[in-house]
């Protein structure tokens, strides 16, 4: 399961359209949804929502799309925030960092823009009332809001390899590069 969800992140990015999914890959996937277990499913939405979703309900579930993908709701006991897990955040793009980050504190969400040493620039992190991480890049030429979700995953050194060749083959992954810090 964990090399499932691994695997997602590194598919492809996916296009700004607001209505549709991206087109699957040449091994027939698309990153399209991820849910949530959330304490408070209205807390949630509404935190979805100032960052750029638009709320639904799908088969009774509640829902917020963006632009390639639906994050799902579900009422439930989360067992923590992303801080130290496997599935260590999601991730989108938006035009401007420092604006979108601005807007989100007038909303009261928690929300915070920071130099990446790593990335070059500035983005942005974002945290859901259940302590799930959500990070921000900027690309400039973006015409919509927010776009190009992800999952950044978090292994150990020694499994990244394996990781790789697991994700390439089941799922089509691409891998352009990656970021490694060796853990205990």
């Amino acid at each position: 399961m964990k090399l499932f969800l691994l695997a997602l992140v590194f598919l492809f990015p996916l296009a700004s359209a607001w209505a549709q999914l991206e087109p699957p890959n040449e091994a027939g996937v698309t990153f399209g949804q991820f849910h949530t277990i959330v304490r408070d499913v209205d807390a949630s939405k509404k935190f979805w929502v100032t960052l750029g979703g638009t709320p639904l309900r799908i088969d009774g579930t509640e829902a917020v799309k963006f632009p390639g993908v639906f994050v799902f709701l579900t009422k439930g006991s989360p067992t923590g925030g992303s801080f130290g897990s496997v599935v260590n955040h999601v991730k989108f793009i938006v035009p401007d960092v420092g604006q979108a980050v601005a807007n989100w504190k007038a909303s009261g969400d928690i929300a915070e823009a920071v130099h990446s040493e790593y990335a070059g620039n500035l983005i942005g992190w974002a945290y859901t009332p259940d302590n799930l991480k959500i990070r921000f890049n900027p690309d400039k030429s973006l015409t919509v809001p927010i776009a190009r979700p992800g999952i950044q995953y978090w292994t150990t050194a020694s499994a990244v390899e394996e990781v790789q060749a697991c994700t390439s083959r089941l799922l089509g992954a691409k891998w352009a590069g990656q970021q490694t810090t060796a853990v205990a």
